[in-house]
């Protein structure tokens, strides 16, 4: 992975829209019409094409197991077969992302990077797409009731994902990749949880919970993203060269409001990577019953329950901190990986695990760092002042109203402007990344030629873009089978004669026939 290392790493994220309303008050609900009405009226007045690119599924693999085997069409539920082409509307970005109706709801992937701190920025303009979405929708159907979330469950059974992945070197074995993210993923949730009100899949448990996502899985390992949710999913479909990589895919974080939140769940996670691909994970504790673990630890919002583990004594969440910690921040050293990033996530988390110490969830650096103790924050406080109990419904409201996107009254952007709670990055670049891809993987041409080329290409994936050069001539296949390759550096040519009147999707496709 060229010299990616520390917090450095391919990597990007996924992330699933809660939506509800109608386009007319004399319409039923239906969320797949209303999702695809949202992402039409997204293009309806931006840079893409009226013969929009369709997403080129050939080369995707949903049911190929990274255990060794591939799970028969027949057994499989219908949610894991996404390789299948539909009429549902899904548009290839300008900033090199993907903007899809899935399942019965919108979906935004954002377009591969190469550290936290771009994949936090690039996740963002996600919500930056819904909102000018919703502005567009507004002008087509002024009556519509459409609100977005950005959650993982709607309090009532249901769940939808914020997925991250990966790219991992293949030569490592995938049983020491289970071994050290599932105590790392159990963990992970007290610094990035988004926080939650209600305990159990339907909250049928009066309560505050640190993840909004920790009670919907149920299995340790396994291929499944939506029934029987595995902590360490098992799909092996990398979007690379197969021989090389492996795409980790991630379903077990939260949606998160927060800036910080999404960057150090990304750093943590990649440092933890770079620790397996150097080995320097085999003393990691073993929880007895991760399943269970990983709730509890949710539900555990002042620390004090204490785990088995098979090849440690019994400790509570925060001591499983101080030794996954301490074994990150000597890795980072003995092997020179402290870059800025890596470091400030560092320093950021111990920083966090101290105050946690404290027992005061309430400290104006945790609301300033942590989203789930800006939220508990925020909800306490109403509660106290109320007088009322955490199965009240006015705050089942606030927490689904912390996470509406482009909403009138948002608690979450209110804490923001009054700077309670961080941002890491100048929003004006989050609204660019919404528009223009990063600079330093493939997704910079992918977004360059959808951008100048949209009525010339048929298809585009992660991994190719299909051009129609000429109506007469065979379709063209331009291979991005190397996420490294086609970044602003490689497409230096093709840049300084996109401007040239004359310059035809045949020139393109001759020019990056040329590549090294």
């Amino acid at each position: 992975m060229g010299n990616l290392s520390g917090a450095q790493r391919f990597m990007g994220t996924e992330i699933e829209y809660g939506i509800i309303g109608k386009l007319n008050s004399n319409d039923e609900t239906n969320p797949i019409q209303t999702s695809n009405a949202l992402i039409d009226a997204f293009s309806h007045n931006h840079k893409y094409s009226s013969r929009r690119p369709r997403w080129d599924y050939q080369d995707e693999s949903p049911l190929t197991d990274v255990r060794g085997f591939v799970l028969p069409r027949n057994d499989a539920d219908s949610s894991l077969l996404t390789d299948i082409a539909d009429a549902y509307t899904n548009l290839v970005l300008t900033n090199g992302g993907r903007y899809y109706v899935d399942h019965a709801h919108p979906e935004y992937s954002s377009p591969e990077c190469t550290n936290p701190v771009d994949a936090m920025k690039f996740e963002m303009a996600g919500d930056q797409i819904i909102m000018k979405s919703l502005r567009e929708l507004k002008n087509l159907h002024p009556d519509n009731s459409i609100k977005i979330y950005k959650n993982n469950t709607d309090g009532k059974g249901a769940s939808y994902g914020a997925h991250e992945n990966y790219l991992v070197k293949r030569e490592i074995p995938f049983s020491k990749i289970v071994q050290a993210l599932t105590p790392f993923f159990i963990l992970r949730q007290i610094f990035v949880g988004s926080g939650r009100v209600g305990l159990g899949q339907f909250s049928e448990i009066p309560g505050f919970q640190i993840s909004q996502r920790s009670d919907f899985f149920e299995t340790e390992v396994g291929l499944e993203t939506t029934l029987k949710r595995p902590i360490i999913n098992t799909r092996d479909e990398p979007h690379s060269d197969a021989s090389k990589f492996r795409r980790l895919h991630v379903i077990i974080g939260d949606s998160n409001r927060s800036q910080v939140s999404t960057y150090l769940k990304l750093a943590l996670t990649s440092i933890l990577l770079d620790m397996i691909e150097n080995n320097f994970t085999s003393e990691f504790p073993i929880f007895r019953k991760p399943v269970t673990a990983l709730r509890s630890t949710s539900h555990d919002i002042n620390f004090v329950r204490k785990y088995e583990f098979s090849n440690r004594p019994d400790m509570n969440i925060l001591d499983l901190a101080d030794q996954i910690l301490d074994t990150m921040q000597n890795f980072c050293t003995q092997f020179n990986r402290m870059d800025d990033q890596t470091r400030e996530a560092l320093v950021l988390v111990t920083r966090i695990l101290s105050e946690f110490r404290l027992g005061k969830l309430d400290s104006p650096f945790l609301v300033e760092n942590v989203e789930w103790c800006a939220k508990y924050h925020i909800l306490d406080k109403y509660r106290s002042r109320n007088r009322v109990d955490w199965d009240d419904p006015r705050l089942r409201y606030l927490d689904i109203q912390w996470s509406e996107i482009g909403g009138t009254s948002n608690m979450f952007e209110e804490l923001e402007k009054q700077s309670i709670h961080r941002i890491m990055v100048d929003p004006s670049l989050i609204v660019r990344a919404a528009e223009t891809p990063p600079g330093n993987t493939r997704a910079f041409l992918r977004g360059k030629l959808i951008e100048h080329f949209g009525a010339d290409i048929i298809s585009a994936s992660w991994d190719s873009i299909v051009i129609e050069t000429d109506p007469l001539e065979p379709l063209q296949r331009i291979s991005l089978m190397d996420p490294f390759w086609g970044t602003s550096q490689d497409a230096k040519k093709i840049l300084s004669r996109l401007g040239e009147p004359q310059y035809s999707a045949a020139d393109l496709v001759a020019d990056l026939s040329k590549r090294p």
